[in-house]
């Protein structure tokens, strides 16, 4: 499906540059991330990786792949058949806010109510693949990333809290509950859990989160299993309600566990999405950087940085919707945040505002290492929807005859056109008379001589009489036509689009379902085989 780009305006609202005090931010960042040390997760042969991502509000690669977020550019290349079922697996969530439904899709982008859902599904995909990994190495040492964008971070904090209270559960045999919508909002184990509760070491990734509606309420605090963490924040997105989340403090945390960088740019210049995306780049190569180093080698490669100009800029994003307020941000002069992690539960203020403190065990015997960064490598081209149109070609005598014959004087008996090179009476229509209507003559001949600004008077004179009136009208027919017409055809890309993504959701069902089966087929020859 394409879309109408303007060069002037290419995200819908205004933007201004980047100076040179604002890039250098990026570079402490860099500086900062270089002196991080992280643990390394699937470096040994027996350990495994499943990076969970959660998208941000409204965003869904699925349905709009031109606006991809740093979220989803990260699945695609972890989902490439690379590292497909090896080492690495991976799962990913659209952001709340992105059903087909509009009043749902409203209600959800206001409240985020569905990230629950989102959550067990993002669960259901995990412990399916932890179960396969156990199935082909009994001595399988899983671990968890999950990386998430705007409310989707948020989510991804609240995700390590499910996955420690939960472990690792056993698939098979499970009892899942749906709503009304065919969401998942429940299940119960039948089996004994693959790994429990508390037991598997995960990272956490975050692309400023905040927190708006249902999320502030949840206790979001990462998980004790959390041995390592980054968060890199907006400095400039003026919206009040999309207040910083400070789930980790700003610099290194005490425990030398979490890492919080401060960037340059609005919530989706560091998130990604706007086709204007330096800034974006950016903020993903200093995640890729992080998540590689966890990884153990570079499971995500970085990306070229846009050094056009007019590719970095900060997004004027409180323009996206006529109800956004910037009254902070306006008295304060910076982004206001919050701290309060706990939601409703009511805790002592240094509790509620910090992570919860690391398990001592899962943090021992870890090999850390610092984030490995490579050289940022520059991209100098632009976008074609920032380069100028050509203008059109100057027209020859046999096009201005062609356009001439197209005009309500050119179709009258007695005005037919010239020979190329002819003067007006001299062409090869017999029934040519000049003294028909003055004004062929004038413009034809203004048309050899190249007098724009005589064709464009005539025209304008023409266009006032009723015979002028008839042909402007029309014309407007006809662009009427066209515009109804290509309305039919975007309609119908659309629905195809749609169509195409229902059928590789249950594509995926589908493949997912018989996965499920085939792995509750073989689970009593496996018991047989122990049994022996």
């Amino acid at each position: 499906m394409s879309e109408k780009i303007d060069p002037a305006r290419p995200d819908g609202v205004d933007t201004y540059p980047v100076d040179s005090a604002m890039l250098s931010t990026y570079e402490r960042a860099r500086a900062e991330l270089k002196r991080f040390q992280v643990p390394v997760l699937a470096g040994g042969p027996h350990q495994r990786l499943f990076v969970a991502n959660f998208d941000g509000t409204g965003n869904n690669m699925y349905q709009d792949p031109l606006h991809i977020t740093n979220v989803g550019a990260f699945y695609k290349q972890i989902k490439s058949e690379k590292y497909s079922g090896d080492t690495f697996a991976t799962g990913y969530s659209p952001g709340v806010g992105t059903q087909h439904n509009r009043i749902e899709r409203l209600l959800d982008e206001a409240v985020g109510y569905s990230y629950g859902p989102r959550m067990e599904q993002m669960y259901l995909d995990f412990i399916t693949q932890a179960k396969e990994w156990q199935r082909e190495d009994p001595n399988a040492e899983i671990s968890l990333a999950s990386v998430g964008f705007s409310r989707g971070a948020v989510t991804a904090s609240l995700f390590t809290r499910m996955v420690h209270e939960r472990g690792i559960q056993n698939p098979d045999g499970m009892i899942l509950e749906r709503g009304a919508d065919g969401q998942l909002i429940g299940m119960t184990p039948t089996q004994p859990p693959l790994v429990l509760p508390g037991q598997t070491r995960q990272v956490l990734g975050m692309f400023d989160p905040v927190a708006t509606g249902d999320l502030n309420l949840a206790d979001v605090r990462p998980a004790p299993s959390v041995v390592s963490g980054l968060q890199i924040t907006a400095l400039h997105d003026a919206r009040d309600v999309f207040l910083i989340k400070y789930i980790f403090d700003r610099g290194v945390s005490e425990d030398g566990r979490f890492l919080n960088v401060m960037v340059p740019g609005a919530h989706s210049d560091t998130g990604g999405s706007y086709l204007l995306n330096g800034l974006s780049v950016r903020s993903g190569n200093l995640m890729a950087g992080w998540l590689n180093t966890v990884a153990g080698q570079p499971l995500l490669q970085d990306q070229p940085v846009p050094s056009d100009p007019r590719m970095n800029v900060v997004h004027r994003s409180e323009q996206h919707l006529a109800i956004y307020t910037t009254l902070g941000f306006d008295a304060a002069g910076r982004r206001l945040g919050t701290e309060d992690l706990a939601g409703n539960r009511v805790l002592p203020r240094q509790e509620a505002s910090n992570p919860l403190p690391a398990d001592p065990a899962l943090m021992r015997g870890l090999d850390y290492r610092p984030v490995r960064l490579p050289a940022e490598r520059f991209d100098d081209s632009v976008p074609a929807f920032l380069l100028p149109e050509p203008g059109p070609a100057a027209p020859t005598d046999v096009q201005w005859n062609q356009l001439w014959q197209n005009t309500p004087l050119g179709m009258q008996p007695g005005n037919g056109p010239q020979a190329p090179g002819k003067r007006p009476g001299q062409g090869v229509d017999a029934d040519y008379a000049p003294a028909h209507d003055p004004r062929v003559a004038a413009v034809l001949n203004a048309a050899e001589r190249g007098d724009r600004d005589t064709i464009i008077a005539i025209g304008r004179e023409y266009a006032q009489t009723p015979a002028g009136q008839a042909w402007l009208q029309q014309g407007r027919d006809e662009l009427d036509r066209q515009l109804v017409q290509r309305a039919r055809e975007q309609q119908a890309l659309e629905e195809r689009a749609l169509e195409q993504q229902t059928r590789e959701q249950a594509r995926e069902q589908e493949q997912e379902q018989q996965r499920m089966l085939a792995l509750q087929a073989e689970e009593p020859q496996r018991r047989q085989g122990r049994s022996i």
